[in-house]
């Protein structure tokens, strides 16, 4: 409910509104994303266990994908618990400090994937340009250096943002026009200026995903160069499957915020449309990573098929 302070209103709660048009088909949006949020829990969790349970995956590479993973974990985590509840029980009151610390972790967690798919670029870079050199380069205390920083950054980057989006005044309506507290539709409820907030976090935000792809890609340009230099076509073949499964992420990553920015930026779009299209974003993408890294990686296949089949994966052939 609103609240006075002074001669202002302020908020102490809002409502998630879900999406526009789409009221009397709650139930089936509801089944539709619990599938999605139990296949994203059960993959990435899967990648986890695998990676920390296997030791002939305990790798910088696989280091990296473990975290990977805990960040989709956190992703899918923060927005689908509570819109599923909107969905099933009309349970779309959500607490001013609770929609807040949701649309931190969220863009946290969106910005911590960029810095992680970057570290993960650099490790590739390394091993494919750097080979006699990796071992004394990306070390296990350069791991977690390299990890730790890119969950620190992540988290850092949008705080300010938020910080601002916190203290602005909010007069009413109270109603989210979308189904979790993202940064734009709570910053349309805003009745203070809100230009300055807009401002800083469109600067942050290029920063945050500009930057990493930046060095993504200059990681592989270089790393290309390498490839083609290399004389036997079995050898260049190798060293691209080394680095096919993270590419094609970072491929999926950056096209899917593309396409999501340019059509929720169009005014052609409806407001239902672009809805769908961001919600799809959210709760998409962190269920595909694991796909990617579970059906082209083949030491994940031998170590899923060692957990379920014991020391001999090809007895269940027998």
């Amino acid at each position: 409910m609103p609240q006075m302070n002074g001669s202002l209103i302020t908020a102490t709660e809002f409502i998630i509104g879900g999406i526009p048009g789409l009221e009397s088909y709650e139930k089936e949006l509801f089944a539709l994303f619990l599938i999605i949020y139990i296949f994203t829990l059960l993959g990435n969790v899967c990648v986890i266990v695998l990676i920390v349970a296997d030791r002939r995956l305990h790798t910088p590479m696989y280091f990296f994908i473990a975290n990977l993973s805990l960040v989709d974990l956190v992703t899918t985590t923060t927005v689908s618990p509570k819109m599923l509840s909107a969905f099933l029980l009309h349970d779309n009151i959500i607490s001013y400090s609770a929609c807040f610390l949701q649309m931190y972790v969220f863009l946290s967690s969106e910005c911590t994937v960029c810095f992680m798919l970057a570290v993960m670029a650099f490790d590739r870079y390394v091993a494919i340009c750097n080979p006699l050199r990796y071992s004394s380069i990306i070390t296990n205390k350069t791991c977690i250096l390299l990890a730790g920083c890119t969950w620190l950054s992540g988290f850092s980057f949008p705080a300010v943002s938020v910080y601002q989006t916190l203290h602005l005044q909010f007069c009413g309506p109270y109603t989210i026009p979308y189904c979790f507290c993202d940064f734009p539709p709570v910053l349309l409820l805003a009745c203070s200026d809100t230009s300055a907030v807009i401002q800083l976090g469109l600067t942050l935000a290029l920063v945050g995903i500009n930057f990493p792809f930046v060095f993504v890609i200059a990681s592989y340009a270089k790393i290309l160069i390498s490839i083609l230099k290399i004389a036997s076509r079995d050898g260049r073949r190798k060293a691209f499957l080394t680095c096919s499964s993270h590419l094609l992420s970072v491929f999926t990553f950056y096209a899917s915020s593309a396409f999501m920015y340019a059509l929720v930026r169009s005014e052609a779009v409806s407001l239902q449309a672009r809805t769908l299209i961001t919600l799809s974003y959210a709760v998409f993408l962190p269920m595909i990573n694991p796909l990617i890294y579970s059906f082209r990686n083949k030491d994940i296949k031998n170590a899923m098929g060692k957990l379920l089949y014991g020391s001999n994966p090809q007895r269940h052939h027998a």
